[in-house]
């Protein structure tokens, strides 16, 4: 978790770079936002209900960032911006850009239509809606910069996992070629590489999960994130359209990982086990000259080789390491949903003002 105090750093700046615009543009637009993105969350003395929502919206972002930073190791924030500074800086400008017409095509929108109920549709209120966005913009931008930066940890890992695989592979093709050329080697001298073969291979094996369990991790963030919405009251922040973006958000997620998983299970995974089981397969008849314990060892290595290539040998495999986690995802939800909700099986009240 290299540079982890400086992505604390950076994910706390955003995160009250974000309070800080949004309570500008409610405190500037008010009384026309605090009364038009109302909702029925409790109200704080420093912050209205739509306030509330909006702090909520941020920090479950930020604690899926920060989660998932825990669950990579090997990725961080630092390094990535430093890395591709340039694309960061586009993906900055981007969004802003991004946020900046959606906030007035939001303006427009009332401007054709109506207020929400209670406020009236004069000139004055139109902008201090307006004013109100200016700002707005700023906590819009740190949201999706977060949430950009939340996939771009993910990828960033897998890149990582997928290096140190090619690296590690390298090592194991050295040693294939080593063993081409011990033709008069004794059954014991050839077991003994056969065992620093089969090691170097669990390790680069290690990588090729490690890219699969990068993306079982974000989607296990996310499907933590979902358990929250839906089994408390911050729900009634979204509007049903969020709600239904999300949804397919999940939906998606789970496509990729299935889909990922089994294009690197049926690439790269059973390339990489056939290819060892071929090469040690040519020594099959050699090995089985004894002595017996060398001879049984062998084929103890074949067969477990044998095991790894098969799906729910990987499967297996997956699940022992960070993958694991995702078992826990129900369990963890439910956890969740209890804590932070404190109520049983509550419906959520529908959102009552939308942005």
């Amino acid at each position: 978790m290299a540079n982890f105090g400086w992505d604390l750093a950076i994910i706390a700046a955003l995160g009250l770079f974000g309070i800080v615009c949004f309570k500008l543009a409610y405190g500037l637009g008010a009384p026309v936002w605090p009364k038009q993105f109302a909702t029925r969350l409790p109200t704080l003395p420093w912050l209205s209900s739509g306030e509330v929502g909006e702090l909520a919206n941020l920090g479950l972002i930020a604690a899926i960032l920060l989660v998932l930073l825990v669950l990579t190791p090997d990725a961080n924030l630092l390094d990535l911006i430093r890395l591709n500074w340039v694309d960061a800086l586009a993906v900055v400008l981007i969004v802003t850009a991004g946020v900046t017409l959606y906030s007035v095509i939001a303006v427009r929108k009332v401007r054709r239509a109506n207020f929400r109920p209670g406020i009236k549709k004069t000139e004055h209120n139109l902008r201090l809606l307006a004013r109100g966005y200016r700002f707005y913009i700023g906590y819009g931008a740190a949201i999706s910069l977060l949430i950009m930066a939340i996939f771009g940890i993910t990828v960033h890992q897998i890149f990582i996992d997928y290096d140190r695989f090619q690296l590690v592979s390298t090592k194991v093709d050295a040693i294939l070629q080593e063993l081409r050329g011990m033709d008069d080697a004794a059954g014991s001298a050839l077991q003994t590489r056969f065992e620093v073969l089969f090691g170097t291979q669990r390790v680069a094996e290690g990588y090729i999960l490690d890219q699969v369990n990068s993306l079982l991790m974000l989607l296990l963030c996310v499907m933590l994130a979902y358990s929250i919405v839906y089994g408390t009251s911050i729900r009634q922040v979204f509007a049903e359209e969020a709600l239904h973006v999300l949804r397919i958000i999940v939906a998606i997620l789970v496509a990729v990982c299935l889909i990922y998983g089994c294009a690197i299970f049926f690439t790269l995974h059973i390339n990489f086990v056939d290819n060892l089981l071929g090469q040690l397969g040519l020594y099959e008849s050699r090995m089985n000259q004894g002595p017996w314990d060398v001879t049984q060892r062998y084929h103890e290595l074949i067969a477990e080789l044998s095991r790894q290539r098969g799906i729910f040998g990987f499967l297996v495999a997956l699940t022992t390491g960070r993958g694991g986690l995702i078992l826990v995802t129900p369990v963890a939800g439910y956890f969740l949903q209890s804590m932070l909700s404190g109520r049983g099986n509550q419906q959520p009240s529908p959102n009552t003002g939308t942005k």
